[in-house]
C-alpha cells in the first residue's frame, strides 16, 4: 500500500489531481462496460480488488510502464450456475433528489435486508 501511496503523491505533487481522478473514473467505466458486455454472452465477472495486495509484484510481472499502476483486476468465466439476484435496498434508501438525506437510514432495518441476502 506504500508504493500506491507514493505514486498518487508523486502524480498529485507533479500533476494536477483531475489527471488522476479522470484516469481512476475512464478505468472503471472501461472495467464496467466489459462487466456488463461479458454478462450478456452469459459470460461471469467479478472484479479482483485483491490486485491491490502487493502491487510491485504486479507491476513487475506485468511489465507495467512508468506512470501506470494497476487499480483492480477482473476475472471472466462461465459460472457453473445461475444464482439468484440479491436483493437491493428500495429506492428510497437509494435514490434522492436535490440532495442526500440520511434521516430515514435509521429507519431502515438492516436485520430483515440481510436474511434476505
Amino acid at each position: 500500500m506504500r508504493l500506491l501511496k507514493n505514486k498518487i503523491k508523486n502524480i498529485l505533487c507533479t500533476k494536477k489531481p483531475i489527471s488522476l481522478i479522470n484516469a481512476i473514473v475512464d478505468t472503471s467505466l472501461m472495467a464496467q462496460n466489459a462487466s456488463l458486455a461479458s454478462d450478456s454472452l452469459n459470460i461471469g465477472s467479478v472484479y479482483l480488488g485483491s490486485i491491490l495486495n502487493d502491487t510491485q509484484k504486479v507491476i513487475d510481472l506485468l511489465k507495467l510502464p512508468k506512470y501506470t499502476f494497476p487499480l483492480f483486476a477482473m476475472a471472466f468465466g462461465y459460472p457453473d450456475d445461475k444464482p439468484d439476484i440479491k436483493p437491493k435496498l428500495d429506492d428510497t434508501n437509494r435514490l434522492f433528489e436535490n440532495s442526500y438525506d440520511t434521516n430515514h437510514i435509521n429507519s431502515i432495518n438492516f436485520d430483515t435486508y440481510d436474511k434476505k441476502s
